[in-house]
């Protein structure tokens, strides 16, 4: 296998031509943000002096056109009114977001939380009858800020903090076009 790569440097930006593309990054030292080949955005926060740093990818520019749309959020919920039904489904649907997962059969909704940070707030899995559900709020995730998917049953999940909530689902921007097809079946399945 034959590896090339060119770089050039012009002050803190680094542009960097190799056999999978192009990419580019800014910054140094302690932090920089780039964009790689294979489309994705990374942050890196080093500890300068030491082997020490962390990289997370934060974007991904592969595929922009698909997603759900940035404004669907349903209508506000009415507590004590159920909005949603069941349906017939020929198999479940699923998605996997950050620290949890969603499955709805048609009338189940399964919501599975795992990861130290789900620990540590409690969140147990729950499992939630569609009939029972009076809304469903879509946060969409922004470059820097993760979205979220609730399953409102009452006000009180409507709060800020979609974390310490056990019926919602945080979604990283890359995870957001799995959602897609779960937010569709739920709009279905509306009254």
């Amino acid at each position: 296998m034959v590896q090339f790569r060119k770089s050039k440097r012009f002050g803190p930006f680094r542009f960097t031509l190799s056999r999978r593309g192009f990419g580019a990054s800014v910054g140094g030292g302690p932090i920089s943000l780039s964009l790689g080949a294979d489309g994705k955005v990374r942050r890196t926060f080093r500890v300068p002096g030491l082997s020490v740093w962390d990289t997370k990818v934060v974007g991904d520019r592969t595929d922009r056109r698909s997603g759900p749309p940035e404004s669907e959020t349903s209508a506000p919920p009415v507590q004590g009114v159920a909005r949603y039904q069941s349906i017939d489904l020929p198999h479940p649907v699923s998605a996997k977001g950050h620290m949890g997962s969603v499955a709805f059969d048609g009338t189940w909704i399964l919501l599975n939380h795992h990861g130290p940070r789900a620990k540590v707030n409690g969140l147990v899995d729950q499992r939630v009858n569609v009939n029972d559900l009076t809304g469903l709020m879509w946060r969409p995730p922004t470059f820097f800020v993760n979205g979220s998917l609730t399953f409102v049953l009452d006000s009180a999940d409507l709060s800020a903090d979609p974390m310490p909530n056990p019926r919602a689902v945080i979604v990283t921007r890359s995870q957001s076009r799995r959602f897609v097809n779960l937010i569709q079946v739920f709009e279905a399945a509306k009254l």
